[in-house]
């Protein structure tokens, strides 16, 4: 009866411990796993996140003022006069530039406007350039003789009237100080015996050339 009541109770223990019941499911096991982003993910993120920045309005070059040609030519000329004039020969100026005043002219007994300055000089003395230039013409004049006419820059001109010869042809150039003559008496002012008729012009007319020396002797 013993023995049977031992096996009854071992049967029993046996079948309470190995009893089917609720397994417990690992907490973790729902949790999704999440995976670590790729560096490629990261890198668009990185740009994503970065602001672009708009590019700053550069600033537009005001155009420099261009001077008119008008403007130009009147600075070249007004340049071009600044260089002054030489004595076209060694003498004495014994009859000035008139302007518009008449004065009398004793070979023609006439009074009439002096477009010049006379410059005493022995017969035959050396004429010379009295600015750098193009000769542009040489002619022998029935009032004024033979003459020499000098184109400059800035619409200059210089005549040398009243020359016993020339030494230079229309188109030769010519620094100041080279000769282009020799000395005689000028035609319509024979009464003042051997000199030289010198004439100045700028823009056509006439100006005083002692004003616009460099020198007088």
């Amino acid at each position: 009866m013993l023995i049977f009541c031992v096996l009854a109770a071992g049967t029993i223990c046996y079948f309470a411990v190995n009893a089917p019941g609720e397994t417990k499911q690992p907490e973790d096991q729902n949790v999704q796993k999440q995976e670590a982003p790729s560096l490629e993910d990261e890198l668009k993120a990185r740009q994503s996140a970065t602001p672009t920045p708009s590019p700053s309005p550069s600033a537009t070059p005001v155009p420099s003022a261009t001077p008119s040609p008008s403007a130009s030519a009147g600075a070249s000329q007004k340049a071009a006069q600044t260089v002054k004039l030489t004595m076209p020969l060694d003498g004495e100026v014994t009859k000035a530039f008139s302007g518009e005043t008449l004065v009398f002219n004793a070979t023609l007994n006439t009074w009439m406007t002096h477009n010049g300055i006379d410059i005493s000089a022995a017969k035959n003395t050396k004429v010379v350039a009295a600015l750098a230039g193009t000769v542009t013409k040489v002619e022998n004049d029935p009032s004024k003789g033979k003459i020499v006419t000098i184109e400059h820059t800035g619409k200059q001109q210089t005549v040398y009237a009243g020359l016993e010869e020339a030494s230079v042809k229309e188109g030769d150039k010519v620094n100041a100080g080279r000769e282009i003559g020799k000395a005689g008496t000028p035609g319509f002012e024979a009464a003042e015996g051997a000199h030289l008729h010198f004439e100045y012009l700028v823009n056509g007319n006439y100006a005083d050339p002692v004003k616009n020396m460099q020198t007088s002797k």
